[in-house]
């Protein structure tokens, strides 16, 4: 059974969009130990969102720098097995630290070639774009989990398509994950140290979804005095079936941490890839085809992916 949110991002596109990833610097200098500092945090990060057709997603960007990101490979369209290339990939990137808002058109898009749709084991996907040659910026993604005192789970969409005018973001933080994260997806409870799972849902900007919640689309380490991109939204989990609307207190949000994809896009896009790490023996993960461990039990019946 697929949730109304996940068929969503297959392609019934809602008036959504979501935070990503990004940040110039290190180190914003805000101490982001209170909800409103990290508000304020974001607002000096690059974030993102894909839009298919002209219509903005659900599907927040892993943001690399003015040239590639990390997206959700289940956010894309796919026919007979492969890509869909008649849909039109755009991605629009708010204006973050520069002030300078951008939007550009997809023009390569690399899967993981371990995405499996069936279980969501490595839900990533690579998408480049040309922002134009006056534009340069990269994003520093948290590496060195051991490091992070916590993640945090971020919000963010387009008010206003035709001005690029973004609404504040939403942000929330919460244990990494409980009992039920682990009950609730095998692939979870098979790749702990590989992705993050809450229960958190944000107030959903689509008029069409009102009376839903929705999941964060991004998630943050905290390190130090600040936030650094670390993960996408991947899927969502609902006991008893069911979708998201009014089932917030069975529902299981996961996401997929991309430290363990670095070195996957380093090699397909065959350049520098930043990240930000607090020890200088710290590295990442270093095989670009890694993949996640496929669950080795079925999925619990009576719970809707």
């Amino acid at each position: 059974m697929v949730s109304t949110f996940a068929a969503a991002r297959r392609g019934i596109v809602l008036l959504l969009a979501l935070l990503h990833l990004g940040g110039r610097t290190t180190a914003n200098g805000t101490d982001p130990s209170s909800s409103a500092d990290r508000v304020v945090d974001l607002s000096k990060i690059k974030g993102g969102i894909l839009v298919k057709g002209g219509k903005q997603t659900s599907c927040g960007l892993g943001l690399l720098d003015n040239m590639a990101s990390f997206v959700s490979a289940d956010c894309l369209d796919y026919k007979d097995g492969k890509v869909d290339h008649d849909t039109i990939y755009e991605v629009y990137i708010d204006s973050g630290y520069d002030t300078i808002a951008s939007r550009a058109m997809v023009q390569n898009i690399t899967v993981h070639p371990k995405y499996n749709p069936s279980t969501m084991a490595n839900n990533v996907a690579l998408i480049e774009f040309n922002l134009g040659s006056g534009v340069s910026w990269y994003n520093y993604n948290a590496i060195g989990r051991k490091s992070w005192t916590e993640i945090v789970y971020a919000q963010r969409y387009i008010a206003d398509m035709n001005n690029m005018a973004w609404a504040a973001p939403q942000i929330s933080s919460q244990a990494t994950s409980d009992t039920k994260c682990n009950s609730l997806s095998p692939l979870f409870d098979s790749n702990k140290n590989g992705t993050s799972c809450n229960s958190v849902l944000a107030t959903s900007p689509s008029q069409d979804m009102s009376n839903c919640n929705v999941p964060y689309q991004i998630a943050y380490a905290v390190i130090g005095k600040g936030l650094f991109p670390a993960g996408i939204y991947s899927y969502s989990v609902v006991e008893g079936g069911g979708d998201l609307c009014g089932n917030s207190s069975k529902i299981r949000n996961y996401y997929t941490l991309l430290d363990d994809y670095l070195k996957f896009a380093n090699v397909a896009l065959n350049r520098t890839v930043n990240f930000y790490r607090t020890e200088n023996t710290t590295v990442p993960q270093p095989d670009p085809s890694y993949g996640m461990a496929e669950p080795s039990a079925a999925q619990p019946s009576g719970v809707a992916l």
